[in-house]
């Protein structure tokens, strides 16, 4: 028997191992060595198949996504800025890609600025990193700042942007 098959009979022989004492501890009324095999039976099953659920890394814990970025004073989910231009300031963490930029859009969906994040220390290289970004003067409105893990040269409407920010252009 090849080494491939050994795991879904393994699984297989265990589930009906499991049910059998399932069985078992209902007829006698909770008997505790049954329960006691029952859950040792109950982790070895979920041992055989948790990797085939997932990714193969067993946690109770929701993975971190990466590339999480976040603008700073950001209130009630916009981002209010003069209409002179501005600097603006924002974190990433969990990094994993090394080039980023920001699009803005106007109310018909039309890019009006485009550039590159700026890292505040000089270069993509930590988990954690600053980031700036140059806002150019923009008509007071409503506009979306989008976030995305590539150049900005590559930004295409074939594509969706990492986040995007409500930015609000007033005096």
């Amino acid at each position: 028997m090849r080494r491939e098959s050994l795991v879904p009979v393994a699984a297989v022989l265990l589930g009906v191992a499991f049910a059998v004492v399932s069985f078992l501890v209902f007829v006698s009324g909770g008997n505790r060595w049954l329960i006691a095999k029952k859950l040792r039976l109950g982790a070895l099953l979920l041992v055989f198949t948790a990797p085939a659920a997932g990714c193969g890394a067993v946690t109770c814990y929701d993975q971190a996504l990466p590339d999480n970025m976040a603008m700073r004073d950001v209130r009630e989910g916009a981002l209010t800025v003069p209409p002179e231009g501005v600097t603006l300031r924002g974190d990433i963490w969990g990094r994993e890609s090394g080039t980023f930029s920001f699009q803005v859009l106007d109310g018909s969906r039309n890019s009006v600025a485009k550039g590159e994040l700026v890292p505040v220390d000089g270069a993509f290289d930590a988990a954690s990193e600053e980031f700036e970004l140059r806002l150019p003067p923009l008509a007071e409105g409503r506009y979306d700042l989008q976030l995305w893990t590539l150049s900005a040269a590559e930004i295409s409407d074939s594509r969706s942007p990492h986040s995007t920010v409500t930015l609000t252009v007033q005096r």
